[in-house]
């Protein structure tokens, strides 16, 4: 057996350590988890070992100091470790823990740092002054044209946006109080704390939680701006950031209250950071991607695809380019450090609760909830059904229409030019397909297809492609580019190739933009809710001595999302069975006036409430689409 040093005895012992301290706990579960004895018999492992070294190394030799570098990264794992270790008493104060999570990841970033410092690393590129005016200007403008009247456009609310902001909601009026388990359809908590957080700092309102989005989105821009300027160049990097920062479907999620939107985010920093520490060999970088990749694990489900494709790129590697493989193997430990300071006790809590990781896949995974076996018992064969799924998945890009309630923008996700310019970028990263920057733009706006689409059930649905968002402007930028290379060539001098090809960007972005705000904004497709928008805000309107009675059940009930936020769950109850006899309508609660309201699928219902209660005043509201007659009724008791 090789001789180990110090340092290597040192973390042989503290692996055994932690490995011994977590079992236990993992096993005194009222269903003990396997793991646990895994675990134990590494720590035993550990120190067997352990005492085999002890006996091959010369006490007597000096002692050696622990570089400095290392230090804050040893500290780093001490903090995140004790997050992990702490997280079963944090009661109801989250702040400790959080302080030593957050304070875990960034001590390991700054010894990361200053591993950097003490070895000669490739500086980045100097940017230029103009292009900090440039991409500010374009981060500001991404802001605005997300940000304003975000509270009422889009008009509906989705129950879902809804359901997290009462969460949110919960989380500030100290109901929640653990920010590393899971809540509502088993989404992560911390996103909530940090809803909570936008809430008190824009208003407990729609448009407060919104916001909060907007400026998850505007930050993408900068972000997308750096990546590509990494890897490709500043004229494609210019042009993708623009793109980006006129792309109806990114502005969309930018404009609503769901964790998607840190999705593009969190990839485009992992993304960016490991291509700048695998060509330059930065210490600092690779952290940096581990640490985006853990933290993405706390929002969005479609955030585990980070994982998939750093495992892939990885795997080209191998492939292609062993050497650097092997001369990066110090950075992706630390890496993989970074990784799991991020991911931090959320890890934990998804180790004993395995069910709560897998859950989503349980209701929406295209095997797990037998939508295959029932397709192929009406006749598919696997083949035909997994071709049929890849052609629904894959063409959510050119030709497949969404039609989920998330966005349903009626088309694919670009219109015919841009996708074109798509495809062009498609065939360049394709020929270069052993570079691994173009094969990342491959694995990530397919691995959005396969994980985002394909093995899942209805798709496409726009959410679970909304990671790939700033790939596909990356790809749609080098397509552009190569037509201002071949106008170059044949008909325009250099500089007017260039800027006719800025100014085709801009009309891109902004045809999109317009779209989105002067076409299908107009058309209320978003979360199909128009009537139980319309009949929060009318609540949010009665006198305190009003008390609604919602002719909504079967179709919908009071509690829905969009009602509970809007209205804060003003008191109110449903009537679960058809109102036909004037003794079936309900009495008021004392000191209370009645207030009925009714979808259009129950408004007939009204004319026996007002045989009950004559007197009162109906209300009828319109849709304005012309789909529902009328869109509510209201009827006031007197």
């Amino acid at each position: 057996m090789r001789s180990l040093n110090r340092f290597e005895q040192m973390a042989l012992f503290i692996g055994g350590l932690l490995a011994g301290l977590y079992a236990p706990s993992l096993l005194m579960l009222p269903t003990p988890q396997p793991l646990g004895y895994l675990l134990i018999a590494i720590a035993l492992a550990a120190f067997s070992i352990l005492a085999i070294q002890i006996g091959q190394i010369d006490l007597a030799q000096p002692i050696t100091r622990i570089p400095p570098q290392i230090l804050p990264i040893l500290v780093g794992i001490l903090l995140a470790g004790s997050s992990w270790f702490l997280l079963p008493l944090i009661g109801d104060r989250p702040w400790p823990i959080l302080t030593l999570w957050g304070a875990g990841w960034a001590a390991i970033l700054v010894g990361a740092w200053l591993l950097d410092r003490a070895a000669p690393i490739e500086q980045a590129q100097q940017v230029a002054r103009w292009e900090v005016y440039v991409v500010a200007g374009l981060t500001i403008a991404a802001l605005l044209i997300r940000g304003i009247a975000v509270d009422t456009t889009p008009f509906s609310v989705h129950g879902d946006e809804g359901e997290m902001g009462m969460v949110a909601r919960s989380v500030m009026h100290g109901e929640l109080t653990e920010p590393f388990v899971t809540a509502w359809l088993d989404h992560p908590t911390l996103w909530f704390f940090l809803q909570a957080l936008a809430l008190r700092l824009f208003g407990d309102t729609m448009g407060g939680l919104r916001l909060f989005s907007a400026i998850i989105g505007a930050a993408t821009i900068p972000i997308c701006y750096l990546f590509t300027r990494e890897s490709f160049s500043r004229r494609v990097a210019l042009i993708a950031t623009i793109l980006l920062a006129g792309y109806h479907f990114h502005i969309h999620f930018s404009r609503i209250g769901l964790n998607n939107i840190v999705d593009p985010l969190m990839a485009l920093i992992a993304f960016a950071a490991f291509l700048r520490g695998w060509r330059t060999g930065s210490f600092l970088a690779l952290a940096v991607a581990g640490t985006a990749a853990g933290l993405a694990q706390h929002f969005y489900m479609g955030a585990r695809l980070i994982l998939v494709i750093i495992a892939l790129l990885l795997l080209h590697q191998a492939i292609v380019d062993r050497a650097t493989l092997w001369a990066r193997m110090r950075g992706l430990l630390l890496m993989g450090l970074a990784f799991f300071a991020g991911f931090g006790p959320l890890l934990r809590f998804f180790l004993e609760h395995p069910n709560a990781y897998m859950a989503r896949l349980e209701v929406a995974g295209f095997f797990q909830t037998g939508r295959a076996a029932e397709r192929m018992a009406n006749g598919w064969s696997l083949p035909g059904l997994l071709l049929d799924q890849a052609n629904r998945s894959f063409g959510a890009y050119l030709y497949t229409i969404d039609t989920g309630l998330f966005y349903a923008p009626a088309g694919p996700l670009l219109d015919p030019l841009n996708g074109a310019l798509f495809l062009c970028g498609l065939g360049l990263a394709i020929v270069s397909i052993k570079r691994l920057d173009r094969f990342l733009l491959l694995a990530w706006v397919g691995g959005a297809a396969v994980f985002g689409g394909m093995l899942l059930i209805d798709p496409p649905q726009s959410p679970r492609y909304l990671i790939a968002a700033p790939a596909i402007c990356v790809l749609i930028a080098l397509g552009l580019n190569q037509a201002a290379l071949l106008l170059r060539k044949f008909v325009l001098p250099a500089r007017l190739a260039d800027a006719t090809l800025g100014g085709v960007a801009v009309l891109l972005a902004i045809s999109s933009l317009s779209w989105y705000f002067l076409t299908y904004t107009p058309l209320l497709r978003y979360g199909g809710t128009r009537d139980l928008t319309t009949i929060a805000y009318y609540i949010n309107t009665l006198a305190p001595d009003r008390y609604p009675i919602f002719l909504g059940p079967p179709y919908a009930y009071i509690n829905h999302g969009a009602i509970a936020f809007l209205t804060n769950r003003r008191i109110g109850s449903d009537a679960l069975t058809p109102l036909t006899t004037p003794e079936d309508v309900p009495a008021p609660p004392p000191s209370m006036r009645l207030v009925f309201i009714a979808l259009s699928a129950r408004s007939s219902e009204l004319a026996v409430v007002q045989a009950r209660y004559p007197g009162g005043q109906l209300v009828l509201y319109e849709d304005p689409l012309g789909l529902l007659t009328p869109l509510i009724a209201i009827y006031e008791a007197p």
